[in-house]
């Protein structure tokens, strides 16, 4: 190129690259790859022509699927992009909400964000699989309602009994209480966190 390309080196360093866009359109073009930004897929699946377009609130902790060509597209996410401790939702192209849970941070994650991104970006403990067929749960727990909850020994007795609730009208489902729950309203509600093991399909109720 006998350094023509330098040129456009000082119009580059005028912008700043943003890391988390609120607005993602990847389409694969002469050299198709498995990554861009924080959206990820299968190696073989990275083919040219293929797309994804995925809108980002970070603000109210959702995700919008605007389109996908993939079996599976995966988004990776972190502490930087939203809130971690609270749910995050996912729509489809159609606005139905397909998936509205807690995604569980793991070293695994991480450290497989790391070696795919070569540390230019900050790492992501959190991903949400979106496939062709549905929504994958595979990392996220999801918190049901089950009226005011007075403590350990009253959530040992309530918890079960919400799970068995929301499993009646989610069949075929495999879930289970982890264990732990909390107030959301002092006196009035309380939630308990389930960890689903199934994928959760389009259509299937998030709550009893």
């Amino acid at each position: 190129m006998d350094k023509e390309d330098a040129a456009a080196i000082p119009w580059m360093s005028r912008f700043r690259r943003n890391p988390h866009p609120e607005h993602v359109v990847w389409r694969q073009e002469e050299v198709p790859r498995n990554h861009m930004y924080q959206l990820e897929v299968d190696i073989e699946e990275a083919q040219r022509g293929k797309e994804a377009v995925v809108d980002f609130d970070y603000g109210r902790n959702s995700i919008t699927i605007r389109k996908s060509d993939y079996d599976a597209l995966y988004i990776n996410i972190n502490d930087e992009m939203f809130d971690m401790d609270k749910n995050i939702r996912v729509f489809d192209p159609s606005g139905k909400l397909i998936f509205d849970g807690i995604v569980q941070r793991k070293k695994s994650r991480l450290l497989h964000s790391f070696h795919v991104y070569g540390g230019i970006f900050a790492g992501y403990p959190g991903r949400i699989d979106i496939h062709d067929k549905g929504m994958s749960a595979g990392d996220a727990f999801i918190e049901i309602e089950g009226g005011p909850i007075w403590g350990n020994d009253h959530a040992r007795k309530r918890c079960p009994e919400v799970l068995a609730e929301w499993l009646k009208v989610n069949p075929g489902m495999q879930a289970e209480w982890n264990g732990e729950w909390s107030t959301t309203i002092q006196g009035k509600m309380s939630v308990c966190r389930i960890k689903t093991q199934k994928f959760l399909r389009q259509g299937d109720r998030i709550y009893p």
